[in-house]
């Protein structure tokens, strides 16, 4: 019998605002190449990173989170890497409100 189980669609999300990445000390890059290594570690293939780089995490009016959800809406994407759940929204009723209709 053969496997017909459906290939995952990985993508991560990287976002840094300029005031964070200098107190943090974590950089821009730092963040995306950790996704990269959790995703090989795991075996998951990575289409692509998406970024905003220097945008603030209060709301979603960022490009390329608006492009990952877009894309996320269309079906192009199965599952999001993100460095910390808060890059991807620092509002929980956000991320709630974003999410729940993705899944």
């Amino acid at each position: 019998m053969t496997n017909w189980r459906k290939q995952q669609r990985y993508v991560g999300y990287v976002r840094v605002s300029t005031i964070e990445q200098v107190r943090e000390g974590v950089s821009f890059e730092a963040r995306g190449e950790r996704i990269c290594a959790l995703a090989i570690a795991k075996g998951w293939e990575l289409a692509c990173v998406i970024q905003d780089k220097g945008y603030s995490g209060k709301d979603l009016n960022r490009p390329g989170i608006q492009d990952l959800i877009k894309r996320c809406k269309a079906g192009e994407i199965d599952i999001v890497i993100v460095y910390k759940v808060d890059r991807f929204t620092r509002a929980a009723y956000e991320r709630y409100a974003t999410l729940t209709p993705l899944d």
